[in-house]
């Protein structure tokens, strides 16, 4: 479909007083503009994008939405396109909600289990615009679990520039005591160091850093084991945002993939 990869995520939470203070002093990231439409929430960026994450007011924590980005428009149309050929139901975005998100078009639809899913093109952005809100080398943002009966994110992952910021981030993690899934360690299929961590809405952070080059070979991948070394399990795997359907999903949308 020409869909470059993840643009934007978007979660309703309980905690947003916490994570105007974990976001810039524990990840580093910087507090963007909130829209004049949405002047209750708190956006993060996390490089010249005008945001990457949003956190709006909620009665729970959870995922709200996830935002895809296509190449331009005419693979935007194209995936239109091919999502209603598919008989997916589609909502099209109107001025206020794309002046909202930053972008120049977008579509909404849910997927099978309700996850809510927002495919767009053209995000706002400023050269040279992101600060990181303490000392920080700065995010690589431009690459493109398992709990049956569970919905929610288990984590996410993001790369940073530098050993140093992994350590510095898991300096901060530890003297805070927040909560920890994984100690250091690196995966045996892929060349990172990276450590997993609790925020604020219950879901964990994999700070990650790319020691050298992805494996070159074309075959895929099957390792032995999970990490080549570290990554200890020190907590769950499944942090308290992962949650059933019916704890996760608007009474109305879970009547409706019933049917």
């Amino acid at each position: 479909m020409g869909i470059i990869g993840l643009g934007y995520l978007g979660f309703e939470t309980t905690k947003l007083d916490e994570w105007r203070v974990y976001g810039p002093e524990v990840m580093g990231f910087q507090i963007g503009r909130t829209p004049e439409s949405d002047p209750e929430s708190l956006y993060f960026k996390t490089d010249d994008r005008r945001n990457r994450f949003a956190f709006h007011p909620g009665k729970i924590d959870r995922l709200n939405y996830i935002g895809w980005e296509a190449r331009g428009r005419l693979e935007f149309i194209a995936a239109v396109a091919k999502l209603r050929a598919a008989g997916v139901e589609l909502t099209v975005g109107d001025a206020a909600l794309c002046e909202t998100r930053g972008v120049k078009e977008l579509i909404r639809f849910r997927d099978p289990v309700g996850y809510r899913h927002e495919l767009f093109y053209g995000q706002k952005w400023t050269p040279q615009s992101f600060v990181a809100g303490r000392r920080h080398g700065g995010f690589v943002a431009d690459h493109r679990g398992h709990g049956p009966g569970r919905m929610g994110v288990q984590h996410v992952g993001l790369f940073v520039k530098s050993v140093r910021d992994v350590g510095e981030t898991h300096d901060i993690v530890k003297q805070r005591k927040l909560p920890m899934m994984m100690e250091l360690g690196q995966h045996t299929q892929d060349p990172h160091m990276s450590f997993y961590h609790f925020n604020a809405s219950g879901f964990a952070f994999e700070t990650i850093v790319e020691l050298e080059p992805w494996h070159p070979d074309g075959f895929e991948l099957n390792p032995e084991k999970m990490s080549t070394w570290g990554h200890e399990v020190v907590g769950p795997i499944l942090g308290p945002s992962v949650k059933t359907p019916e704890e996760v999903l608007d009474p109305e949308v879970l009547a409706a993939l019933r049917r």
